[in-house]
């Protein structure tokens, strides 16, 4: 299967979770500026290889941003855990890391990353 392929797979996976949709106000690539919090914006992606003994393949990340304006880290948390069960099987949940950017103090950012592993 394609990188392309995983990647539209897992936009589906989210896309398609109605606990999620029923949280969140979409899933962009490049959010709107008018765009209403809570939101999932889907980052960079990045393929590394990973030839091992014959085996050709690639380690591939994609990182997931969660956008709220919730005063607090209770709606991220809440979302993250969406997020988790929504996922494909393939997809491997590397962690989340809360940030609060002091230059939108409106803003709180969690940033996760999907990992999976592709071989050809």
């Amino acid at each position: 299967m394609s990188m392309f392929s995983r990647h539209a797979e897992l936009y589906a996976a989210l896309k398609n979770d109605a606990a999620l949709s029923a949280v969140i106000t979409g899933i962009y690539d490049m959010p709107p500026d008018n765009a209403a919090s809570p939101y999932i914006q889907v980052g960079d992606t990045q393929e590394v290889s990973d030839d091992l003994l014959n085996n050709t393949g690639a380690e591939i990340t994609t990182t997931l941003h969660i956008w709220s304006r919730y005063a607090g880290r209770k709606e991220i948390l809440q979302i993250n855990n969406l997020i988790f069960e929504a996922l494909p099987e393939w997809a491997l949940y590397d962690g989340i890391e809360i940030i609060r950017d002091s230059a939108e103090p409106d803003w709180w950012h969690g940033v996760i990353d999907i990992r999976y592993y592709e071989y050809r």
